[in-house]
């Protein structure tokens, strides 16, 4: 007996289809083939070879149409016949060249066991044929001496050079808008086959996808049809093996086509991943509607066990990431984004300084009692204007003429306000959320001893729920490329990186984002201005604007936090970045 085995694929494996086969001593046998396209029957090695079509089952949850055929041949106790239309191409040839018949009218003919030795004898001239063709039109073969029915192949796995070349036929025959019947007519009659699908030349510069311009996608088959194109994205994560293909921080040409099928451009190779529905969460819309919208594609392994590619794009931003994994071994994988030059708008100058954006919340009067040399305590009074400009007991603490820092600092127990002139602190304000000053947290100098006293609040309520620190991150929007330092740790940063702030307050720096629901939350953001009342004297330096976020996730230690410096023109003096216990800068 001979055990004939192989997969039925057309790219995306060919599940539940019906074989049937046919041989050279009138026998018949049957099979069905796998999720994974696999089927197996034995016959008795004397009745070899024998003719293979197979049709019906379903391709990633659609209905198989098509009749695809396959020749079994040989005498040892293996064989391999897997059934493809390149399979189907090279048996219509050999079945044409020997007999003048089409396959269906030859499979389905009286004279079938008798021919099938001339045919088999003819199937090598007709694969090599069939190289010569797919080369001529474009194709890049799995080797020299590639042979469609013995093979190995693996249908739906990104990376596997068979499935690709099988998906880039089935794309050509789609923008060709031939069916696949009448472009086997075309190959048996001498015709070309379809020419493969240009691919994109390798990116020589750094400018990449310009703004993407689509709207949110209500559906999984309008985000694909929004976003199908050739884009240039940069690589701002790799790991686990797939350096050598996607380095760190090169371009790389990415295609999208309008039937989930993505392409992406690696040094040597080209990685192919083809959606098959798994989950109605394949595809989620986060937010729709707003600035922080998030579309969501997942395409999941052909196991159905994992996640193999994950594909975002941000409407309002134009902003467009994949996550490419498992090309290069079971933890591979590559993130790719678009740098975003271009899209979002130049950087917003706020309306007010951000000296008076951080003082309203707080403008007023306090007094606090501070303890004296002599052990008894004096009251003394800080005022807080609208214009971020601060006195104790009437002297300028900061001005115009007495430069300084304004800082406002949120926390979940208390916020507090400091004004720090040039060389040391003229006070810190600390409060409950409630407004009231903390007890026993009130740092003032004395002006005439330059002391530093512990004051108690006496008076004074801070009007907490004016502070929009959303507002205050959104007045920086900005996108930028940074460079950021090598470092191989997964999540984090490293070489050229993507940084942005929306207008909504959302910062990301690669793959790490915070949003003002995380910030808000724990209260995690710190504003420094030191430009608006800079000191001429330059003691205060540098002198900078300094807008961080950041957030802790409940029941761990894990801190994430981005800070943003910019200069008194607001342009970007560097980004740095806290992840976990990772931590760096990046700067222009």
């Amino acid at each position: 007996m001979t055990t004939i085995s192989g997969r039925a694929a057309i790219g995306a494996p060919i599940a539940a289809g019906a074989i049937s086969l046919r041989c050279g001593d009138g026998s018949t046998a049957s099979a069905s083939s796998g999720s994974d396209g696999a089927w197996t029957v034995q016959v008795p090695t004397a009745a070899l070879p024998c003719a293979i079509p197979m049709s019906g089952g379903s391709v990633a949850a659609a209905a198989n149409a098509e009749v695809f055929y396959s020749l079994a041949r040989g005498s040892s106790a293996a064989a391999v016949a897997n059934i493809t239309p390149l399979t189907d191409l090279a048996l219509a040839q050999a079945v044409n060249t020997a007999t003048g018949l089409a396959l269906d009218a030859w499979f389905g003919g009286a004279s079938l066991a008798t021919q099938l030795p001339q045919v088999a004898s003819g199937i090598d001239a007709a694969i090599a044929a069939l190289r010569t063709a797919l080369t001529a039109a474009g194709y890049t073969l799995p080797a020299a001496d590639f042979d469609p029915v013995v093979a190995t192949i693996a249908p739906g796995v990104a990376g596997d050079a068979y499935d690709g070349l099988l998906d880039l036929y089935a794309q050509a025959l789609s923008a060709a808008s031939r069916s696949y019947v009448a472009a086997r007519g075309d190959f048996t009659s001498g015709g070309m086959l379809a020419a493969a699908p240009s691919t994109p030349p390798p990116p020589d510069s750094d400018v990449v996808s310009g703004p993407l311009t689509a709207p949110g996608s209500a559906t999984l088959g309008a985000f694909f049809g929004a976003l199908a194109g050739d884009y240039r994205l940069q690589v701002s994560n790799v790991y686990g093996g797939a350096e050598s293909e996607f380095p760190n921080a090169s371009l790389h040409s990415v295609q999208i086509l309008a039937d989930g099928t993505v392409n992406l451009i690696g040094n040597t190779q080209t990685v192919s991943y083809r959606y098959v529905q798994r989950t109605l969460s394949d595809y989620t819309q986060d937010n729709p509607g707003t600035a922080t919208e998030k579309d969501t594609a997942r395409y999941y392994a052909a196991n159905g066990g994992s996640i193999d590619l994950f594909i975002t794009y941000e409407p309002a931003l134009g902003y467009l990431t994949l996550t490419a994994q498992g090309f290069a071994g079971a933890e591979s994988g590559v993130l790719l984004v678009s740098r975003k030059r271009d899209v979002t708008a130049p950087p917003i100058t706020p309306t007010s300084s951000l000296a008076s954006q951080l003082s309203a919340a707080y403008v007023g009067q306090y007094v606090v009692a501070c303890p004296t040399d002599s052990g008894g305590t004096m009251n003394r009074t800080v005022v807080i204007n609208a214009d971020g400009t601060g006195s104790v007991d009437g002297l300028p603490s900061v001005d115009a003429s007495n430069g300084g820092g304004v800082i406002l600092q949120g926390d979940n127990a208390y916020s507090s306000l400091r004004q720090s002139g040039s060389f040391t602190p003229r006070f810190l304000l600390q409060f409950l959320p409630d407004g009231s000053i903390q007890p026993a947290a009130v740092n003032v100098i004395a002006f005439e001893t330059s002391k530093s006293r512990n004051c108690t609040g006496v008076s004074g309520r801070a009007n907490l729920a004016t502070v929009n620190a959303a507002a205050i991150v959104g007045g920086y929007a900005r996108s930028a490329t940074l460079n950021c330092p090598a470092n191989n740790a997964a999540g984090v940063p490293s070489g050229s990186t993507a940084f942005s702030i929306a207008a909504d307050g959302s910062v990301s720096l690669g793959v790490i984002s915070v949003s003002p629901a995380q910030y808000n939350a724990d209260k995690g953001y710190y504003f420094e201005d030191s430009t608006t009342y800079a000191p001429t004297d330059n003691a205060f330096a540098p002198h900078k604007q300094v807008i961080s976020v950041g957030y802790t996730p409940n029941g761990t230690l894990n801190t994430t936090n981005l800070s943003l410096s910019v200069d008194a023109s607001g342009a970007t003096i560097g980004v740095r970045y806290q992840f976990g216990f990772t931590a760096g800068e990046c700067t222009p």
